[in-house]
C-alpha cells in the first residue's frame, strides 16, 4: 500500500506477486485478497490484468458459505469487466458479491459492495435499480464510522460520482465533501483530486 500510494505501482504489484508465490494454495482467502490487489495495481498502470484466469481460478477453489474474500474477488472481475466496457458483465459480477455481503452480514462491506452495485445498473443503464442502490448505500454510510470509510475510499468516491450522475447533486457534494475530509484526516490527501468536486 505504501508503494502504491508512493507512485510505485509496478513495485507495489511484484511485492504481492513475491508474496503470492510464498503463500500455500490452501491459503485460499488470502491468496484471493492479495491476487485482487494484483488486479487493481495492473489496472493503475493502465494494462489490462493478466491474472482475469487467476481471478476465477481462485472463485472456483472458493468452496463453502459465501465469505468477504469472495465478495471481493467477484469485485476485481466486476472491475476488470469495467475497464473492458462489459457493463452487463460487471453489473452481474457485483450483484453476486451483493449477495455474498448480504449472507456475511458485514454492514462495511455491505456498504462498499451496494455502492457499487450503484455504478453497475447506471452503467447498465437500470436506472430505477441504480436509484435504490444509491438509497440503500446512503443508508448503509450513515452507519459507517471515518476509520471504516477510510479503507473504502477508492469506491466510495465511485459512489459519489455516481449520485452525481444520477442527478442527486446535493447527495453527492456530501458525501464528496465528507469522503475528501476523511482522506485528509487519514494520510490519503494522494486521492484528493479524484474526490474534490
Amino acid at each position: 500500500r505504501a508503494l502504491a500510494a508512493s507512485g510505485q505501482a509496478s513495485a507495489a504489484r511484484q511485492a504481492l506477486e513475491d508474496l503470492l508465490d510464498a503463500l500455500p494454495a490452501s491459503a485460499s482467502a488470502q491468496r484471493g485478497r492479495v491476487l485482487a490487489a494484483c488486479v487493481g495495481l495492473e489496472h493503475m498502470e493502465g494494462g489490462r490484468p493478466r491474472t482475469r484466469a487467476r481471478l476465477e481460478s481462485a472463485l472456483e477453489r472458493m468452496t463453502g458459505p459465501p465469505s468477504a474474500e469472495a465478495a471481493g474477488l467477484k469485485l476485481t472481475v466486476a472491475a476488470d469487466c469495467f475497464y473492458r466496457g462489459e457493463f452487463t458483465e460487471m453489473r452481474r459480477w457485483e450483484h453476486a458479491a451483493r449477495q455474498d455481503a448480504l449472507a456475511v452480514e458485514e454492514p462495511e462491506l455491505l456498504a462498499v459492495v451496494t455502492a457499487l452495485v450503484t455504478g453497475a445498473d447506471y452503467m447498465a443503464c437500470a436506472l430505477d435499480d441504480a436509484a435504490r442502490a444509491a438509497d440503500e448505500t446512503a443508508r448503509l454510510l450513515a452507519g459507517l464510522g471515518s476509520q471504516q470509510i477510510a479503507r473504502h475510499l477508492v469506491p466510495l468516491t465511485w459512489f459519489g460520482w455516481t449520485e452525481a450522475h444520477l442527478g442527486r447533486f446535493e447527495d453527492a457534494l456530501h458525501h464528496l465533501e465528507q469522503f475528501g475530509d476523511v482522506a485528509q484526516a487519514t494520510g490519503q490527501a494522494h486521492l484528493r483530486p479524484f474526490i474534490d468536486v
